[in-house]
This record gives C-alpha cells, sequence and structure tokens, in this order.
C-alpha cells in the first residue's frame, strides 16, 4: 500500500516536473530591450512586446549582404561591426570601456557627391562616432577601409549627447526596483503590470535655481523639435522637451503597420540601428514609400460660354510621391511625410497625436491635458542648381500707394516673399532660378527669451533662418543637446553674420502649434497636422506638368460599391 502512494506521488512529481520545463523552454528569454531588438531583428524570426508576440516577416531583408550603392547610403552592418572593433582597439577606450552614443555615416564633401555618377567608385566610407568613455565625450572619424581612427574636436558647449536606448531602459526599470515606489502606485488602485515609466528628459533652468535634488535641394531632414508645457508647477515645470536631440526622432522610430500607416502598393526600407556597446540591429519597415493619386487637378480652363468655342482642357497632376516615417517620443506619434509633386512642388508635413494627459489630486477620474506647443524645424540645404552662388531673397506682401495723378487708383498691392536663388544662371527672360517656401504652421513661441528652456530652443525665436552651409551645424540645438545650455544652438551660428549671399547655404524654417487640448482630444485625439511648401519660382522654363496627359478610363481603376454584410 505504501509502495503505490509512493508510485503515486513520484508520478505526480514528474508530470510537475515536466510541466515546468515544458513551460520554461517555450517560455520568451528574459533579454533586456535591445536584446530583445537585437534577438527580434537578426538572430530569431520571434520579436515581443510587453504583452504581445509579433512574428517578423518570412521574408525580411538579409542585411549582412548589404554594401553601399550611393555615397550618402547609410552605414550597413558590416560596416558598423568594422567601426566597432575599430573603436574598441582604441587603447583607452579598451582600458576604460566605451558607450557609443551614436554612430552614423560620415559624409562626403557635396562637391564629390554631386561629381559622383552610378556605376563610379564610391568615395572612402567614413564613420562618425560619438562616444562616451566615463564622463569625457569624444567625437571620432573612422576611417572604415584603412581603419584608422581620427579624434574630432567637439568644442566646449554643454550638455551631453542623445541618450542611448540603454540609458532610457535602465532609468526606466529603476523605479520598480524600489519598494516605496510600488507601493504607493498599488494605494492608488493602479495595477503595476498596467505601468510603464518613462525617462523624462529633466532640461535645464539655469544655475539659479535650487532644487532640492539636383530638379534643387541638396538635404532636408527634421533638425529638432522642442515640446515646452506650460504647468510652472514643481511636478511639471521640466517638460520642456527636445525630442530630437534628447531622444533621438530615429532612434524612436517605429514599424509602420502595412495597410494602415501606408497603402497597399507602399514599398518599405528597414532601418539598420546601433546598440550602445556598437553592435548593429536591424528594424523592419521604418520608412515607406508610395504614389498617390488624389484627383487633384492641375490645371483646367473653358472658354466663357458667350464665346461659342468648344475649347476645354482638364489636366491632372498625375501622382505624389510621399516618403513617409513614424516616431513614438513618449506620448506622442509623430508621422512625417515628405510630398513630391510632379509640378516641383515639395511638401514637408508632419502629423501628430495622443495627448499627454496626468492626473489632479489622487484619484483616476480627475485627468487634466495641459496646454503646450510643438515646434519642428526644418534643415533644408538648398543647391539651386548648384551648391554655390545662392542667395535668399525676403520678399513680403505690401501695400503701395500711387503718386498724385499717376492713376485713377491710390494704392495696389507689391509682393514680396521667401526665395532662394541662384542669381548666376537666369531662365530665358532673364529671371534668377529659384524655389520659394509658402510659409505654414506659423505659430511662434511665447516664452520669454530669457527663460532657460527657451534658450535652449532660441531657434525658435524665428520662422526662418539662413546660415552659409557648415557640416557640423545640422541639429538646430546643437550637437549635445541633453541638458545643454543653449550655448551651441541655430541662434548662436546666426550670430556670427557669416556671408549668406552668392554662397553655399541652408534654409532653416520652423513649424509651430499652439495645443490648447480640448475634450474631443480624450482618450484618443484625433492628428492634427500642418506643412509648408517649397515650391519652384522661375526654375522651369514653363509648366513642368505640360505633357502629362489626361486621364482616360483605362488609366485608373475602378472601384463599384457593394453591399454591405
Amino acid at each position: 500500500m505504501e509502495g503505490r502512494i509512493f508510485l503515486r506521488y513520484l508520478f505526480f512529481l514528474m508530470c510537475i516536473i515536466l510541466l515546468l520545463i515544458f513551460t520554461f523552454l517555450n517560455l520568451p528569454s528574459p533579454l533586456s530591450h535591445t536584446d530583445e531588438l537585437l534577438n527580434c531583428s537578426i538572430y530569431s524570426p520571434w520579436c515581443s512586446s510587453k504583452n504581445h508576440f509579433f512574428r517578423q516577416p518570412e521574408n525580411a531583408k538579409n542585411h549582412y549582404a548589404d554594401f553601399p550603392n550611393h555615397p550618402l547610403d547609410p552605414l550597413t552592418i558590416g560596416e558598423i561591426q568594422k567601426v566597432k572593433k575599430i573603436v574598441n582597439s582604441i587603447e583607452e577606450f579598451r582600458i576604460k570601456g566605451c558607450v557609443l552614443h551614436s554612430v552614423v555615416l560620415e559624409e562626403p564633401e557635396k562637391e564629390v557627391v554631386l561629381n559622383w555618377k552610378k556605376g563610379h567608385q564610391l568615395p572612402p566610407r567614413k564613420a562618425s562616432v560619438i562616444a562616451r568613455v566615463l564622463a569625457v565625450m569624444h567625437g571620432i572619424t573612422v576611417d572604415i577601409e584603412s581603419g584608422r581612427a581620427t579624434q574630432r574636436e567637439t568644442g566646449d558647449c554643454s550638455g551631453y549627447p542623445i541618450m542611448t536606448m540603454e540609458d532610457m531602459i535602465t532609468a526606466t526599470s529603476a523605479p520598480l526596483a524600489n519598494s516605496d515606489f510600488n507601493r504607493t502606485i498599488v494605494q492608488r488602485g493602479v495595477d503595476l503590470a498596467d505601468l510603464a515609466c518613462l525617462p523624462i528628459s529633466a532640461g535645464w533652468f539655469g544655475s539659479g535655481y535650487k532644487e532640492d535634488e539636383k530638379c534643387y535641394m541638396y538635404k532636408g531632414f527634421t533638425s529638432e523639435l522642442f515640446v515646452p508645457y506650460m504647468d510652472p508647477s514643481d511636478a511639471q515645470y521640466f517638460k520642456t522637451y527636445m525630442d530630437a536631440g534628447e531622444y533621438g526622432f530615429g532612434l524612436q522610430a517605429m514599424p509602420l503597420d502595412p495597410l494602415n500607416d501606408c497603402p497597399r502598393n507602399a514599398y518599405y526600407m528597414d532601418g539598420v540601428f546601433v546598440a550602445a556597446d556598437g553592435t548593429p540591429y536591424v528594424r523592419s519597415n521604418m520608412i515607406c514609400v508610395f504614389e498617390r493619386y488624389a484627383g487633384d487637378i492641375g490645371w483646367r480652363h473653358a472658354e466663357c460660354p458667350i464665346t461659342g468655342l468648344p475649347i476645354r482642357e482638364v489636366k491632372p497632376k498625375d501622382v505624389t510621391l510621399i516618403v513617409r516615417m513614424a516616431a513614438s517620443v513618449s506620448n506622442y506619434d509623430y508621422i512625417v511625410d515628405w510630398e513630391f509633386q510632379t509640378d516641383g512642388l515639395i511638401r514637408p508635413k508632419i502629423l501628430f497625436s495622443i495627448l499627454f494627459s496626468c492626473y489632479i489630486g489622487w484619484t483616476k477620474w480627475n485627468i487634466d491635458g495641459v496646454i503646450h506647443d510643438h515646434y519642428v524645424t526644418f534643415h533644408l540645404d538648398m543647391d539651386i542648381d548648384g551648391p554655390s552662388n545662392n542667395s535668399f531673397v525676403k520678399v513680403n506682401l505690401q501695400k503701395e500707394m500711387t503718386s498724385p495723378g499717376e492713376s485713377p487708383r491710390r494704392s495696389y498691392l507689391k509682393v514680396l516673399e521667401f526665395h532662394v536663388i541662384n542669381s548666376n544662371k537666369k531662365s530665358r527672360v532673364g529671371n534668377p532660378v529659384g524655389y520659394k517656401v509658402v510659409p505654414g504652421g506659423t505659430a511662434a513661441s511665447l516664452l520669454d527669451h530669457d527663460d532657460p528652456p527657451q534658450k535652449r530652443a532660441a531657434f525658435t525665436n524665428n520662422q526662418i533662418w539662413v546660415t552659409p552651409y557648415n557640416e557640423s551645424e545640422q541639429w538646430a540645438a546643437g550637437l549635445f543637446v541633453y541638458q545643454s545650455q543653449g550655448d551651441d544652438t541655430l541662434a548662436v551660428w546666426s550670430d556670427r553674420d557669416r556671408a549668406i549671399e552668392n554662397k553655399d547655404i541652408v534654409l532653416w524654417y520652423t513649424l509651430g502649434f499652439h495645443h490648447i487640448p480640448c475634450q474631443e482630444d480624450f482618450p484618443i485625439m484625433p492628428t492634427v497636422s500642418s506643412s509648408f511648401e517649397i515650391m519652384p519660382v522661375n526654375f522651369f522654363e514653363s509648366n513642368p506638368i505640360l505633357n502629362i496627359p489626361p486621364n482616360s478610363p483605362k488609366d485608373l481603376p475602378i472601384c463599384k460599391a457593394v453591399a454591405s454584410a
């Protein structure tokens, strides 16, 4: 009898052990978030988030076989691995250990890029590296072919480089390791399993504040995003974020959801990222490219009915090419579109959604949406008919009065706009070729210029800036933005009063939004968007869509309504 009982217990024990082993083998391994990304993107067909598992596309591209085809192609996985090996071979870095905050292509000089032709040998590939050894920052240029690493001067400006993903993950896990913190969360009726912490950047508030503790543009990109919240209380005052320079706009990019983020006909591009130790990893569907037909009219004309002439012509704008990416920086999702039209127009466009809200008091029913601003500064390296001999022309609209006896009219309108022209290149009728900026999203900052957050974001003091091209001046808030004090911004560079006439110039444009929350923003805020336009002015000899034929029924798909289920 006792033997039977023993055998039963032994049988149950073996079953429990087998069940535990089976469960353990089928659970995801307890990896850090960076390890998850590495395994998700390169080593494993599966990737996980907090509550979900996603299967990677079976036709995912093998980026190990990649090699650059153009001088401006991003660094490949193989190149990043070489850079990591070269940087780790530096004696000081090897002994003390280093963290890589940024590893990107060091672009060749513009003249080299513009003279390069498809099929020609690529110019030497170099990497620009920002490395931290203990508390010291190092700028390094790595020649990938020769293996030579050269120290670069980074200046003595205040601030620190962009946070690494590892920095952010470590910060988010720290509160949950504190039992007192966890207890206060539970006391508020919040399940710890539903809690997500974020690495909020602290900004800078001055030393006096004491706390207790070529068809015309060489390159265009989102240079910086400034998001100041308008609550000066102790719990909120520091929320004056620089979403690009503190968190990394590209680093926070999220995979695009086919058919929802982008249409059926979209082509998707992967992104290659670099971990803090220099290990490359791949994330899929970072950018989508697609053509869109919106039914826009290029032009139309019909003779007035009283003439009796049967003349009518309508031309479509044909298609617009869209390049899209999306970044999730804390609560906000930014969608950035670059639209390219067949008539030569470029339209940078930004959309965002999901409002930041906070509790007032101790109950979860008192929710406040804080008034705040969004400023998105674009870097537009304009090369109008070549990189040199470009000039900026301010053209306004103003009232002009006629002289006595000059005309029965007393006043008329005189046109002034914002043009970038090449005065050495003329159209057939003698006008300098150019492109003009058509403003949009014109909200301006109302913060005092001496307020520390505004000192850091002085690049928003004007909507338009013009500077001579300098390869080190790409980020409007400076290279080292985290807790910077505003001593290396676009406003500082502009004060150097350098010549911008008949030069290689860069145009900076800031879209501005004042966001005053309303009830319709809760619980899910609809997307808000704004854009500006960069349009040809005497750049083409005539309307560039003259030769586009009108559409016929066979050119477009036929969609039929069907009865709903």
